[in-house]
């Protein structure tokens, strides 16, 4: 079988804190915009390797309908633990 046709579904890993926005229908790209800041900022604050601002912790919590402590807790669990995603979700 040829390498591209493979019969399962290619998985990525999602942070808790990138779950919480595929949960709430967005795009990392659409969610960034949403929050006025760039993809590849929002990609590092998923995984924990740069801070995020208490703000753009609230703003979150609002875009992805979600409650303040639920943002907060995917943010800092978002280093230890990894989810596996499909791909496209």
């Amino acid at each position: 079988m040829p390498r591209s046709e493979k019969p399962y579904a290619m998985k990525k890993k999602a942070t808790a804190l990138g779950l919480l926005r595929i949960e709430a229908g967005f795009k990392q790209g659409a969610a960034a915009e949403q929050l006025g800041i760039h993809a590849t900022s929002l990609s590092n604050i998923e995984r924990g390797a740069v801070p995020a601002s208490e703000e753009l912790l609230d703003r979150m919590a609002e875009l992805y309908k979600r409650s303040r402590l639920t943002v907060e807790r995917a943010y800092r669990d978002g280093r230890r633990h990894q989810f596996q995603v499909r791909e496209g979700l």
